[in-house]
């Protein structure tokens, strides 16, 4: 388990009241409490890969897991997966709001109610509360970022070639790689014809008609251009 995982970071600030009065976070066996007649909001800080969700834990359907991918600000999430460490918080309390406050080194998560707050803390979630027994948490030392780059199939499909592989790539340093596009993949229509696999497409053997300095050239050319070829 990486060091992360086994010290996540996050923490809460000090709750306050509707009137900004600081509260006090009272620990519970499965969590904390907060206490109060005229509203909370707590932060929670150190998890910006959170994910906001929704899970109902003690609900027939306890194995279902809405995740909200973005700036979620749906009524209907009550709570926060943490992939990084597999901890999930799940928040009860009157017209909850949960989402996501400023940026970078700043971004929290702000929980607000309209009475008292109730906290649930479900550590190993994944493992232990929703059976993945095999589930790690993420580990973002292998791919720090997802995948960004070009894919010739959702506009070429088998139409594909050298000469619109090379005109894209150009394109993509230009203007692209700049902001984080890496990768140049050629999906589909660079095999030959003759084996029977698929329309009658050979994967051993590439389209000279289409390919004629061949993939190794176009490799190449990519790298070139401080790109990465995919296939």
């Amino acid at each position: 388990m990486n060091k992360r995982a086994e010290m996540p970071g996050w923490r809460w600030t000090a709750p306050v009241d509707g009137k900004r009065r600081r509260l006090r976070l009272e620990p519970t066996p499965s969590g904390w409490y907060v206490a109060s007649d005229s509203g909370v909001e707590i932060r929670l800080t150190g998890c910006s890969d959170g994910l906001i969700c929704r899970i109902r834990a003690k609900e027939e359907d306890k194995d279902v897991v809405q995740l909200g991918i973005g700036e979620t600000t749906s009524r209907l999430c009550n709570a926060i997966f943490l992939p990084q460490c597999d901890t999930a918080f799940e928040f009860e309390g009157d017209n909850l709001d949960l989402r996501f406050e400023g940026g970078g080194s700043r971004r929290c998560l702000v929980v607000r109610t309209d009475g008292p707050l109730t906290i649930t803390r479900y550590a190993d979630y994944m493992k232990a509360h929703r059976g993945l027994r095999w589930f790690r948490p993420l580990d973002r030392s292998c791919f720090p970022r997802p995948p960004a780059g070009w894919c010739s199939w959702y506009y070429y499909y088998l139409g594909i070639d050298e000469a619109e592989t090379i005109r894209n790539t150009d394109w993509l340093a230009e203007n692209l790689k700049p902001f984080g596009c890496e990768w140049v993949q050629i999906d589909d229509g660079w095999q030959d014809k003759g084996s029977g696999y698929g329309l009658n497409r050979d994967f051993f053997k590439v389209c000279a008609e289409k390919f004629p300095r061949g993939m190794k050239f176009l490799a190449d050319y990519i790298r070139s251009k401080g790109l990465r070829p995919g296939i």
